[in-house]
């Protein structure tokens, strides 16, 4: 469990190491945070560096058509 505090201006979530290295994430790492209001939940994405993009925005934002 982690505690949200304020750090100046920013709300700050503590990820404890090891769920950032099982992601292959380090301190600094691009991230994007979401929110699924429909689940309740903040969701915390890595950017793919190469493209700078994040798949979940591009899905929510421009879902492929079928």
């Amino acid at each position: 469990m982690s505690t949200i505090y304020r750090h100046g201006n920013t709300l700050v979530v503590p990820i404890p190491p090891q769920l950032l290295t099982s992601l292959q994430l380090a301190e600094g790492a691009e991230v994007a945070v979401v929110l699924d209001s429909a689940r309740g939940q903040i969701v915390i994405v890595p950017i793919d560096q190469p493209t700078g993009m994040c798949q979940v925005l591009i899905d929510h934002w421009c879902p492929a058509t079928v």
